[in-house]
């Protein structure tokens, strides 16, 4: 397992982490098995976990601080803060009710990194910024950092930490695929100049290159992109001009793949490392043998060749707009913020 320095803090951490939105009634309802996967990820040199509140309601912290007990000094652990457009508390209350929450599902003193879960537009970053630096101060977080932010919101939130004279974001949690490649435009080359760590989520496009998808059939029934599908509130249409672009780009992407005497999935995830400005990608198996199947290519590193074959199939820069429902900015989702109030 190769290790990379997270920004510009003293964490190193593993290029692949354990993302665990899998574990829990989200994906994989056995407790032993979860803990099992917790322990083989930290024996195979994996020390970077990601989890959520909002994954299984709590319970996957709850199955990570479980799993922790007694090997807490080994991991750096990050979770999320969700902003809630209809708090009733004051913001630093919201924030420090959350934190308080997490600690206790996970069972620890302190949280490495914490997550502000997509920018909010209703408060001030300066104000953000002094309630996380006050929980640093208080030691219940070691360093803070950001998930889907924009290029300009990194530069606001930089600027405004300066300005206000408290530590900015160390990090950044964006989706990154090869079918998801719109942060290398101007979110990696902003997260460079400000040494920002970046942690990647979804390298597997939400189980699109994992293998299983390569026809309008494969996605028949119920199945993790369905699910994704449904958890955002849509039904998936397998028949649909995205779908079907998406299904031709995967197919062409998979002969690359057997081309270079790998699976699919082992591409994507040696791909979503390649780029020089990401620290970490993150993997959540639902399974031992999911993991099993990921460490297994931790120090894949794929050639230029193969890299050229993959730009001619999905752009730099480029998306599968309107098909990873999650990975859209709020600008773009929201309707209210693109449209004019009627007169």
């Amino acid at each position: 397992m190769q290790y990379r320095r997270l920004g510009n803090t003293d964490f190193n951490v593993s290029q692949y982490a354990l993302g665990t939105m899998m574990m829990g009634s989200m994906g994989n309802n056995d407790p032993a098995e979860c803990l099992q996967m917790v322990h083989k990820a930290l024996h195979s040199g994996i020390n970077l976990i990601d989890t959520a509140p909002f994954y299984s309601n709590g319970e996957s912290e709850s199955l990570l601080g479980d799993a922790l007990q007694g090997m807490r000094e080994q991991v750096v652990v990050s979770t999320k803060f969700t902003l809630n457009p209809d708090r009733s508390l004051p913001l630093k209350e919201e924030i420090t009710q959350q934190v308080n929450a997490s600690l206790k599902r996970l069972r620890t003193d302190y949280i490495d990194i914490y997550h502000l879960a997509r920018f909010d537009y209703t408060t001030p970053i300066a104000e953000i910024l002094h309630v996380l630096n006050q929980l640093v101060a208080q030691g219940k977080i070691r360093a803070y950092g950001t998930s889907m932010f924009s290029s300009d919101q990194i530069v606001e939130s930089q600027w405004q930490s300066s300005e206000i004279g408290v530590p900015s974001f160390v990090s950044e949690q964006p989706n990154y695929s090869i079918l998801s490649r719109s942060i290398e435009a101007n979110v990696l080359p902003v997260c460079q100049r400000f040494q920002v760590g970046v942690i990647v989520w979804s390298p597997l496009e939400g189980s699109w290159l994992t293998g299983r998808y390569l026809t309008q059939e494969d996605l028949a029934g119920n199945n993790r992109i369905s699910f994704s599908a449904k958890w955002t509130g849509r039904e998936l249409d397998a028949s649909s001009p995205a779908i079907l672009a998406k299904l031709n780009s995967v197919q062409q992407l998979n002969k690359v793949a057997e081309e270079a005497g790998i699976s699919l999935r082992h591409m994507a995830m040696a791909f979503a490392t390649a780029h020089p400005a990401i620290t970490s990608a993150i993997a959540g198996p639902r399974t031992l043998s999911q993991l099993d199947d990921l460490i297994e290519c931790s120090n894949l590193v794929l050639s230029n060749e193969t890299l050229d074959k993959i730009d001619a199939i999905a752009a730099p820069g480029t998306n599968f707009s309107g098909v990873n429902l999650t990975a859209v900015p709020e600008g773009l989702r929201s309707v209210e913020m693109r449209r004019r109030e009627p007169v």
